[in-house]
């Protein structure tokens, strides 16, 4: 397990995804599990889980996407980050699709 404490530096990290776990939590190839900022989704066995995993991952792209990602917090051994891409902020894409939570 990498130590998430390096990754509150407030600095852009790049990585590339290899799962997607759910709507807002995927495993990057660094060994460590990001969950979006700011964003709630549906949990797989519930409605609309699988929905959100699929918004998810087109978002960003198949498996082996390089991402950019900064740390905000750590919570449950995930790294609550910040995530872009080349086309934007997917936080702020997610949370226009209606994927918001507060203060998550």
């Amino acid at each position: 397990m990498n130590n998430l404490k390096l990754y509150l530096d407030r600095k852009w990290h790049s990585a590339t995804v290899v799962r997607y776990i759910d709507g807002d939590t995927f495993l990057l190839n660094v060994g460590i599990k990001i969950r979006l900022s700011n964003v709630r989704a549906h949990e797989l066995h519930q409605y609309g889980g699988m929905k959100a995993k699929r918004t998810l991952s087109g978002m960003i792209g198949r498996h082996g996407r390089k991402i950019k990602f900064k740390g905000v917090h750590i919570d449950r051994d995930r790294l609550v980050a910040e995530v872009k891409n080349g086309d934007g902020s997917i936080n702020d894409r997610m949370r226009k699709k209606g994927y918001r939570s507060k203060g998550r």
